[in-house]
């Protein structure tokens, strides 16, 4: 029980220092390059959202635990918007993560010229990436757990707390209905004492 309360108490501490690495937009499936001015700022979004939610990003990719690879899957044109996502990979296997919401950028009077590249990864930067990041730190706290081999025991407290930041995804739109329900049923019997 000591070793419970020292880790659901000190863990926070931890941070477990995620490092992110930010690659150059992939626009193969859109079929157009990206002008290296587009680039620069869209990387330089993703790299001020990262700092101002608390994450290190550095310029190594091998130092990261993670990159963050802007996509493109759809160029603009004439009444057509850009359309692109932004996808998390674990830099030692390689493997993506997690995803963003698809999502897209188009020039409009309000927006000024701005580049609906630029307005593509903006929006998927400002909507989706306080809902996205801590789903990375789950993974990684679980991965803890299971190198450490300790008992995954939830306190009411900490369903709760986790059944908030489901709900928080739901209402951003990462979980479908039906994937909040799915995950909520178990929190909600521990706090109901079920």
């Amino acid at each position: 029980m000591k070793k419970l309360i020292f880790f659901v108490i000190f863990l926070p501490l931890f941070s477990f220092s995620q490092t992110f690495f930010v690659e150059k937009t992939d626009s193969k499936k859109a079929g157009v390059p990206v002008k290296i001015k587009v680039e620069e700022t869209i990387n330089f979004i993703i790299k001020g959202k990262l700092a101002e939610l608390g994450k290190e990003v550095t310029n190594e990719k091998n130092e990261s635990d993670y990159i963050v690879k802007p996509v493109l899957i759809r160029k603009s044109g004439y009444a057509k918007s850009a359309k692109g996502y932004i996808a998390f990979i674990k830099t030692d296997s390689g493997k993506e993560v997690l995803r963003s919401q698809v999502d897209k950028g188009m020039r409009i009077l309000t927006q000024g010229m701005k580049n609906p590249f630029v307005l593509c990864f903006d929006r998927i930067i400002t909507k989706q990436f306080p809902g996205l990041l801590p789903l990375l730190r789950l993974s990684k706290e679980e991965e803890l757990k299971r190198s450490k081999n300790e008992p995954q025991e939830i306190t009411k407290e900490n369903a709760a707390n986790e059944l908030k930041k489901l709900k928080e995804l739901l209402d951003v739109g990462i979980l479908s209905q039906e994937e909040y329900d799915k995950k909520a049923e178990s929190l909600k019997k521990i706090l109901l004492g079920n």
